[in-house]
């Protein structure tokens, strides 16, 4: 299988941090090892290497996916208030939205009333008519905390997972920058069982 060579999908509005990183990988070394058909457990610290080196091409902030895949809290940092009434939340699915933060005109942190803002998917929402506070001049002057993923390794979607885990043995069956032979991606493999699930930013 080959993997084509894909652009980093940027973020078109503010910037998103990983606060807290997920607490488990995507997909388990057993599941990795059952895939690959290693019968030993001789290769899982490789093997869980990989998961990690495919997941990070796939999710979170930089990630080909433009998702969470497992739970994991996340900060987007706004250079000020949205001009209208929305902020889209990258990196979703959102779960929660713990807190909006604000540095106020003289550069002091500054807590959002919740009331003031609901959340609609992965899109923030403020309420008709608000008006926005004065912000310090800063890239990071708004911050919203939000919980983002599927959950755990066991709650992702089939087809994201099954893409996972090909994207592993690939890593695994080929551990040099080249091969000796052309390789010719599968059908209905790795960018066919994602693309449905692709979030363009």
């Amino acid at each position: 299988m080959k993997i084509r060579s894909l652009a980093v999908t940027h973020l078109s509005e503010g910037r998103v941090v990983v606060v807290t990183p997920p607490a488990s990988p995507a997909v388990t070394t057993a599941d990795a090892r059952a895939h690959c058909r290693v019968v030993h457990a001789h290769h899982d610290a490789m093997l869980a290497s990989l998961v990690g080196v495919a997941s990070a091409w796939l999710e979170g902030p930089t990630g080909w996916l433009g998702r969470s895949l497992v739970t994991r809290t996340l900060d987007l940092e706004l250079a000020a208030f949205p001009c209208g009434r929305e902020a889209a939340l990258q990196c979703g699915p959102v779960s929660t939205l713990s807190a909006v933060t604000y540095r106020d005109a003289a550069n002091v942190v500054q807590t959002l009333d919740a009331a003031l803002y609901f959340v609609v998917g992965d899109t923030l929402v403020f309420n008709q008519g608000w008006a926005p506070p004065a912000t310090y001049p800063r890239p990071d002057a708004v911050v919203v905390r939000y919980t983002a993923g599927y959950g755990d390794a066991t709650a992702l979607p089939p087809p994201v997972r099954q893409a996972l885990l090909l994207l592993v043995g690939h890593l695994y069956e080929n551990r040099e920058a080249a091969t000796p032979t052309p390789q010719t991606a599968l059908p209905f493999a790795v960018e066919a069982l994602l693309t449905p699930w692709r979030k363009y930013q």
